[in-house]
């Protein structure tokens, strides 16, 4: 077109991009823990299909808003949230905002000296 400027890709969107990988970190480890009780409980994936299909919908994505909203206030005061899956015999961690500080490494092993 004429008089229309040339695409420009966008930049990095830094913090953004590392939040929502960290946090699809944190459910691809959920869902490998929920697959354990799953296979513990003796439902096949077919099974647990079906009676998920059951259940009635939620209005979770009703409350992004004020979701966030109050995790920013939580955080202010020195929390965090979670969002747990809770069983009489378990509770899994499907996602913690902000997400756990990683472990530091371990400090190496120090080498004997040739005194």
């Amino acid at each position: 077109m004429a008089g229309s400027e040339p695409w420009q890709p966008l930049g990095d969107p830094g913090p953004v991009r590392e939040a929502y990988r960290i946090a699809y970190l944190q459910l691809a480890d959920a869902e490998i823990r929920l697959d354990g009780v799953r296979a513990r409980r003796g439902l096949s994936t077919d099974q647990l299909d079906a009676l998920a299909a059951r259940q009635p919908e939620r209005s979770f994505g009703d409350l992004s808003d004020e979701l966030v909203s109050l995790t920013k206030v939580v955080e202010a005061l020195g929390g965090h949230v979670e969002v747990r899956a809770v069983f009489d015999d378990e509770t899994i961690t499907l996602l913690r905002e902000p997400a756990p500080e990683p472990a530091p490494p371990p400090e190496p092993e120090p080498t004997p000296s040739d005194d």
